[in-house]
């Protein structure tokens, strides 16, 4: 695997507000990946966080070119960005995947963020990328919906799915956090019977009394199934939910977070809990 550093703008992050004050971010250029890009920088603007923009390319059969093409690529996506936020340039070469996981580790970054249609601009939501790093990653991961048009500010309301698990409660925490550092209100949601669902989402409320805007639901159904049309009739943009049952390929495949980034008519974010 080769690394290429390119001599880009830093500014120093002076403030945290964010459980991710670093994101890595991956583009090849495609629509999809440019509005993957924006996404983050608007996130990162709100939040002080430092984003490292990543491409990866495979070996072709003239790598200079590549390497020139992938260059050009980043300078121009840190000229645009690097005065309104701490912006830098990473390029690799590899598997678009793995080298995203590669780079989310050398910097120590809690999040990787990709458009749902992958690199290479496939249209299948998620793309194979998308899937295969949130499969993978040993962080969060931020699917952004680039099919359908969003809004401008990073998140108008929050859905964070609970089902009262170690796991889910530690997707609570991140949830809350992210959304108090953005300023947007929160729905907590749980999926499942109406009196656990009392006990689950008294419990968070009781552990987290500090927190502002939130709206607690229980519904019955699927959880999966029912995460997604909630999100979409109460007008949530960004919806969280821990990766447990995402190890795995058979369970990442039918696994509840799996389905919810298909599905999600929005921002999917897969909180890093096991």
């Amino acid at each position: 695997m080769r690394s290429d550093p390119l001599p880009v703008p830093v500014r120093p992050v002076t403030e945290t507000r964010t459980p991710f004050p670093t994101i890595v971010v991956g583009t090849d250029g495609s629509d999809s990946a440019e509005r993957a890009l924006d996404h983050v920088v608007r996130l990162a603007r709100r939040t002080d966080a430092e984003v490292v923009v990543a491409h990866v390319y495979r070996r072709p059969r003239h790598p200079d070119a590549a390497r020139e093409l992938g260059s050009s690529l980043l300078r121009d996506a840190v000229a645009r960005y690097g005065e309104g936020v701490a912006c830098r340039a990473a390029l690799r070469e590899g598997n678009a995947a793995e080298t995203l996981i590669d780079v989310a580790r050398e910097e120590t970054a809690p999040l990787i963020a990709i458009g749902n249609r992958g690199l290479g601009g496939r249209r299948v939501s998620i793309g194979t990328v998308p899937n295969r790093v949130a499969h993978g990653a040993g962080n969060s991961v931020l699917i952004v919906q680039t099919i359908h048009d969003m809004p401008s500010d990073p998140y108008r309301r929050i859905l964070i799915a609970t089902d009262g698990s170690p796991t889910a409660a530690r997707a609570v925490d991140t949830g809350l956090a992210l959304a108090g550092a953005v300023d947007a209100p929160i729905l907590l949601l749980h999926v499942g019977d109406a009196r656990r669902g009392d006990e689950v989402l008294s419990r968070v409320l009781h552990d987290h009394q500090g927190a502002t805007d939130l709206d607690p639901q229980t519904v019955e159904g699927d959880p999966a199934g029912r995460i997604v049309e909630v999100a979409e009739a109460e007008g949530c943009d960004l919806v969280v939910v821990g990766n447990r049952g995402m190890t795995g390929a058979r369970r990442f495949t039918g696994s509840v977070p799996s389905r919810v980034a298909h599905r999600a008519p929005g921002h999917v974010l897969v909180v890093k809990t096991t």
